[in-house]
């Protein structure tokens, strides 16, 4: 195969694209544009392999494709969402598709190559970015190449699967199978047999027993024939009986109706209430009456307490008038003085702590503490600019100075450059002028290099100091700040001699002020602390006097303030047992006019109870003369008698008696004189029950007499299902056994592909290995061996070491790595498709390979691989392939650019 062309318009990031393969077997394109590149290697894919509805063409986007396949001309177009496959200029397009639902998938690379996209992509493009994944690569072509040498389990006749391994070990068929699509799988084939069989076997039996109950049925159809006849017959009796029960049920009702009246009588009078109204009345009694003898209750209790609150503020009366003195006072002085002593004596004791302290620190001072006073106080009268110079005096001194040094230090520097630089061109002149008098003047050559060593010398110590300092000077500068670093330090000597001179005291004299000021400032913080809390302790007794009147001690304050308290207490209570008694007699008020409308409430229900009763003016007279509790009694008792009669007024409702025609029809064919006499027979309920029973006994009965007539139509089915089931029985029988010898076949037919497979595996190792280790020694041009295994990894024999395809990186260079896996893929491309010489599109190949191994792979692609199949190869290293110039000379066409006739949006 050999691709002519490519065609674009509007696809991707370009609106036309043109790039033509040439007709040299070997091409190499330089270019550095990544998307011209992508967009070649995109578009042959999306014209091959992509589904029609997933190419990256869009609406207005087309493809073409031009390639040869022996000296067939194809064309492969992709646009407005179709594709299509043009041969020789016929459109084959309908051979080359795939049915998925409603649509067709187009996907010409299968049907031409027996490739689908991705094996296309490893076998053809040879990406370098792919190289480092050749083992997913390998482990994705295995199952073509171990196709070869395992075989499915899956069941065929012997000349079937020989003939099938004979035509994959001559295609390289991607997998060989031995399933037979008219016949299925044979082992799941003979395990339905086998379920089917058993199931069969066990309706069989099942149909034996059956038939065999087919006496017990015609015995239970007999008997179910007495049992219906029995069940009739009771069923009449007791139809008679339920008659006759309802008669004399009615005569008991017609004398319980008698009884009913003589007892509403005995209970008159009553009131006419309806039964909501009973309820209603007797629960609002009930509930007045309880509210009445709760209150009852509380206002006694409440007399109770009312009498102790009363004795109780009696006595705390007379235990108050032994507190007339601070009778007065108030609970806030009392708070007040109890708190001043607690204070003052904590002052005391702080100013006891305190005067110890000062006295101790006092006699540890390191400097009389008289004369240390007056030094602080001159200091202390200094300004911030007197303190700061006295502080920081010997630290700008000492910058000043150093800053002197270094400054005249470069001074001298930059001199002695200048007089070195001078007596060295001096030199170099006086040596050019006078070789010519004599050529001894060459001697002063010696001279100016030893000038210029010395300039060199000083050149690079002004430059160290310089940098120090990250300031670059003239000497002009150096001296202007030389003079100015003097007459600074000037002032500042004669500012510190004045301020001596004033103060009467000296530098050193600062420094120990300084040193001891904080001992000092110590012992003069706890005296004023001393001070301020003699004079709290002061203001706190004048606030006890001010209180009392008097002048006190600390212990007359805390009996006064615990006196003060006392009185404070018994006059809260007092306050506390009035307002209670207060509270206790209004309270007892509501509670005697709750008392007094519960009253009223339940003589007002009295009084509605006797209106709604007849001939009750007697009831009026007597109960205005009851009490609460005896009236409330009388109106339960009258409420209860209400009850019973509305009781027995519902009952004799109830009560329903027979009319005169059906008192009458019930009583014929029934004989004065019964059989059966009255205390012998049951309620009619009973019977009523019974002759349900009985009806539903004989229904169930009938039922199952219809059913036994169906069982005897059913015996007649089972006996033929019977002889069905015989029958299938001996067909899948016989369909097992010949299974069975089928599989027995296709076991055989295995055994001989398996021995043909091992054979056929040690010719392709052999292949492999050979052809591996040709191509990789061609290359690199030393003998290095491939081993390839059953599963396709592979290891390498290099200088007498074998290694591993993961040990690789780590005792081989990038380049060689990079060839071997070449070198591997060439071999394996080879096999997987030999009917069609694809072409090989290599992207920046080589990268990590010396100049050397670049060019021995670049020979071998160009005299050898380009001899076979198509080589493109695009990189944007223009040096190495201008390198390919100067030492290969033709079999190759060499060109600058991917995209130079195309248009970019």
């Amino acid at each position: 195969m050999r691709i002519r062309e490519v065609k674009a318009e509007n696809y991707r990031l370009f609106e036309r694209l043109h790039f033509s393969f040439g007709s040299s077997p070997c091409l190499i394109v330089v270019d550095d544009n990544e998307q011209g590149k992508s967009t070649i290697v995109r578009a042959i894919l999306d014209c091959l392999y992509t589904k029609k509805n997933l190419c990256e063409t869009g609406e207005k986007g087309r493809l073409q494709l031009s390639f040869t396949i022996a000296n067939d001309e194809y064309i492969a177009i992709v646009g407005n969402n179709r594709k299509r496959l043009l041969k020789n200029g016929v459109d084959i397009t309908r051979e080359f598709y795939k049915k998925s639902g409603r649509s067709y998938e187009y996907l010409f690379g299968e049907g031409l190559f027996g490739l689908n996209e991705e094996e296309f992509c490893n076998t053809v493009l040879l990406l370098q970015q792919e190289l480092d994944r050749l083992d997913i690569q390998g482990n994705a072509l295995s199952t073509k190449i171990q196709s070869m040498i395992e075989l499915s389990r899956e069941d065929h006749s012997s000349s079937q699967a020989i003939r099938l391994l004979q035509e994959g070990l001559s295609k390289n068929f991607p997998r060989i199978t031995v399933k037979n699509p008219q016949r299925g799988d044979v082992e799941k084939e003979l395990r339905n047999l086998n379920n089917k069989i058993d199931r069969l076997r066990a309706e069989h039996d099942l149909l034996i027993k059956r038939l065999a109950s087919a006496e017990v049925t015609i015995r239970e159809f007999e008997d179910t024939e007495k049992k219906i006849k029995a069940a009739e017959e009771e069923i009449e009796r007791l139809r008679y009986l339920h008659r006759l029960s309802i008669l004399h049920e009615d005569r008991r009702k017609r004398e319980r109706l008698r009884q009913l009246e003589e007892s509403l009588k005995a209970i008159q009078p009553c009131p006419s209430l309806t039964e909501k109204e009973l309820e209603s009345l007797r629960e609002k009694i009930n509930t007045a009456f309880a509210s009445y003898r709760e209150l009852q209750d509380s206002a006694t209790n409440l007399k109770g307490k009312i009498r102790e609150r009363k004795s109780a503020l009696k006595d705390t009366m007379d235990k108050l008038s032994d507190y007339d003195d601070v009778r007065e006072r108030s609970s806030e002085d009392a708070t007040v003085l109890h708190s001043i002593y607690h204070e003052v004596s904590e002052l005391d004791r702080e100013m006891e702590a305190l005067r110890k302290d000062i006295e101790q620190r006092r006699n540890s001072f390191r400097f009389p503490y008289d004369e240390f006073s007056r030094m602080d106080a001159i200091f202390s009268r200094l300004s911030d600019t007197e303190k700061h110079l006295l502080y920081r005096y010997r630290l700008d001194r000492a910058v000043i100075d150093e800053s002197l040094n270094r400054l005249d230090r470069l001074r001298t520097l930059y001199l002695n450059r200048r007089y070195a630089l001078g007596g060295a061109t001096l030199s170099l002149l006086i040596s050019l002028t006078g070789v010519v008098i004599h050529p001894a003047f060459f001697g002063m050559l010696l001279v100016t290099l030893l000038s210029l060593w010395f300039y060199l010398k000083n050149h690079k110590a002004i430059r160290l100091i310089e940098d120090e300092a990250e300031t670059g000077k003239t000497l002009k500068e150096i001296d202007a700040s030389l003079d100015e670093l003097k007459r600074r330090a000037l002032y500042l000597d004669e500012s510190l001699n004045s301020l001596q001179q004033r103060i009467g005291y000296t530098l050193d004299d600062y420094q120990n002020y300084m040193e001891w000021s904080g001992e000092f400032n110590e012992i003069r913080t706890r005296e004023e602390l001393l001070n301020s809390k003699i004079s709290r302790k002061e203001r706190l007794l004048d606030n006890a006097r001010r209180i009392l009147g008097h002048t006190a001690d600390i212990h007359d304050i805390l009996n006064l303030s615990g006196r003060i308290r006392e009185s404070v207490k018994l006059k809260d209570r007092i306050s506390s047992i009035r307002a209670e008694l207060g509270l206790l007699e209004e309270q007892l008020q509501q509670i005697t006019e709750g008392i007094s409308r519960k009253e009223a409430l339940i003589r007002e229900v009295a009084g509605f109870v006797l209106e709604r009763t007849e001939q009750a003016e007697d009831l009026k007279a007597s109960w205005r003369l009851l009490d609460t509790t005896r009236l409330v009694s009388e109106l339960n008792s009258m409420l209860s008698r209400t009850e019973e009669a509305s009781r027995i007024a519902k009952e004799a409702e109830a009560i329903r008696i027979l009319t005169d025609e059906e008192t009458r029809l019930l009583s014929e064919g029934i004989a004065e004189a019964s059989i059966y006499g009255e205390e012998e027979l049951r309620e009619p309920a009973y019977y009523e029950s019974r002759l349900s029973r009985m009806q539903e006994r004989a229904k169930e009965l009938h039922e199952y007499q219809a059913s036994l007539l169906m069982k005897r139509a059913e015996m007649v089915q089972l006996k033929r299902r019977l002889v069905e089931t015989e029958d299938e029985l001996e067909y899948l029988l016989n369909h097992k056994k010949r299974a069975e010898a089928y599989k027995a076949a296709v076991a055989k037919a295995i055994e001989v592909i398996e021995e043909l497979s091992g054979r056929r595996y040690r010719l392709w190792a052999e292949r492999l290995n050979r052809e591996t280790t040709e191509i990789f020694s061609a290359i690199t041009g030393r003998e290095r061996k491939v081993f390839f295994e059953k599963d396709l990894s592979f290891r390498i024999s290099s200088d007498g070491h074998e290694l591993t395809s993961g040990q690789l990186k780590r005792f081989l260079s990038g380049g060689t790595v990079e060839q071997l896996f070449l070198s591997i893929r060439l071999t394996i491309a080879g096999h997987v498709c030999p009917h069609i010489r694809l072409p090989l599109i290599l992207d920046e190949p080589f990268a990590h390979a010396d100049d050397i191994r670049f060019l021995n792979a670049m020979r071998f692609l160009i005299n050898v691989v380009s001899r076979q199949r198509q080589v493109v190869v695009f990189s944007c290293h223009r040096r190495r392939h201008e390198m390919i110039k100067e030492h290969i000379s033709d079999g190759y066409e060499l060109r600058e650019g991917v995209v130079t006739n195309a248009g970019t949006p």
